[in-house]
């Protein structure tokens, strides 16, 4: 729902309404977080298996990892960088991201020149003294 649209929304008419509602909007909060904490357990789980595909196994081999480091895990990570090489700037911000360099602190913002831009300029507005 976008912010601001109620035009769904039914108002609450009694205390127990609310409650029944708060207590169903509970229930289902916690399925979800359930639901994502499988996945991210599997997700996990997966990123340690070893690798069993030959194409997979391949690449890796190609790319110099040794037999008994073949996982999912590094796997991804080689997909990652290859596709940040290749010119993929989303695969270029995930590895950025991963390793924890995509912070506001860090990022410099150039122009079209590769000269850094400065910061917009401020601001000011006059309010009148009338007391408000």
């Amino acid at each position: 729902m976008k912010a601001g649209e109620v035009k769904n929304l039914k108002p609450v008419r009694t205390k127990e309404e609310a409650r029944k509602r708060g207590r169903a909007g509970g229930i289902a909060s916690g399925k979800a977080r359930r639901k994502k904490k499988t996945i991210r357990d599997t997700l996990l789980a997966l990123r340690d298996a070893a690798v069993n595909d030959s194409d997979q196994k391949e690449f890796l081999r190609g790319q110099g990892v040794p037999e008994t480091e073949m996982t999912y895990g590094v796997l991804v990570a080689l997909s990652i960088i290859n596709g940040a090489f290749k010119g993929n700037s989303q695969m270029a911000l995930l590895l950025l991201k991963a390793l924890g360099e995509l912070d506001a602190d860090k990022l410099e913002v150039t122009g079209k020149n590769g000269a850094p831009l400065s910061a917009a300029p401020s601001v000011q507005i006059y309010l009148p003294e009338n007391g408000r």
